[in-house]
């Protein structure tokens, strides 16, 4: 196994250039203090550059729709037939409170939405209620049976 080369000898005069040596490259990368805006702007620049050429040539991508254009129709609709039905009616949890909601019994998906008989007019505090004990809920009929939540088979059995 070769020995570790032993320290190369530079005399007085050569350890004096090494050390001003390392000085002037230590100056010469030191690193610069900007001020923050300064900082700021070039990082804004930057990314906008790296933006500008990772799209080049892209076409912009189309906005997916939250919910397509029948299921808009759909919500206009239920949202003006719930707004007649309950009104002036009482809720069906808290029958001293008046209902200003419309709980759907069996969920909201597709037809379930408009259809009536999955509907129940509840207050605010009949909603809290139903969410908050499950159980008493299902047994007095204001939620589904477990397994039906958002069945849509359940409209054609009972329309």
């Amino acid at each position: 196994m070769k020995a570790d080369k032993p320290e190369r000898y530079l005399g007085p005069a050569g350890r004096a250039q090494a050390e001003r040596d390392a000085k002037a490259k230590a100056e010469k990368f030191k690193p610069v203090k900007l001020p923050p805006k300064m900082v700021v702007a070039y990082v804004a620049q930057s990314m906008a550059r790296s933006f500008k050429r990772a799209t080049k040539g892209l076409v912009p991508r189309k906005r997916i729709a939250r919910r397509t254009t029948t299921r808009a129709a759909e919500e206009r609709s239920y949202l003006k037939e719930s707004r007649a039905d309950r009104a002036g009616k009482r809720c069906a949890v808290f029958p001293h409170l008046m209902a200003d909601q419309t709980h759907h019994i069996y969920g909201r998906r597709g037809k379930l939405l408009l259809w009536r008989p999955g509907w129940l007019h509840v207050s605010q505090r009949g909603h809290d209620f139903i969410r908050d004990f499950p159980i008493e809920a299902k047994a007095k009929g204001w939620l589904c049976p477990d397994g039906k939540w958002n069945d849509q088979s359940v409209t054609t059995k009972t329309s």
